[in-house]
């Protein structure tokens, strides 16, 4: 396998829209299912398992609230942790953060210290935490 760099990943993304014609939409749910393959690969079936999953405004914050919400239809008791203003989020990742409330998905907005303490016992517990902050 090999691992590319933001910039590189930047350069495939927009390869991929504007060479192929790929919607950035479905590069997001793709990525989703991609990273719902490696849980699944690791640690099983995600089943009765409590998954965290930390975004933030960009696209990389989407894969993560598409990702929380296939979780949530594979069983898992699946939260999104959104830190900073959700009204400055990319359209993609604002709409893939309303699918995932619809199916289930616990949304916490952490705007300060204290919203990140009021978590902190529920991030412990989960049986695994998801970074969909950086690229």
């Amino acid at each position: 396998m090999y691992a590319v760099t933001a910039e590189e990943m930047r350069e495939i993304d927009k390869a991929a829209v504007n060479d192929y014609l790929i919607p950035e939409d479905i590069l997001m749910e793709n990525a989703a299912l991609s990273m719902l393959y490696a849980i699944k690969q690791d640690w099983g079936s995600p089943v009765f398992k409590r998954a965290a999953v930390f975004c933030k405004g960009g696209n990389n914050g989407g894969d993560g609230a598409a990702l929380a919400r296939h979780l949530k239809c594979e069983g898992a008791d699946a939260a999104v942790y959104f830190i900073g203003d959700i009204s400055k989020a990319s359209k993609l990742t604002s709409e893939n953060i309303k699918r995932a409330e619809k199916y289930g998905v616990k949304i916490t907005h952490l705007k300060d210290k204290t919203d990140i303490e009021k978590i902190k016992e529920e991030v412990i517990f989960s049986d695994f935490v998801v970074d969909a902050l950086i690229g």
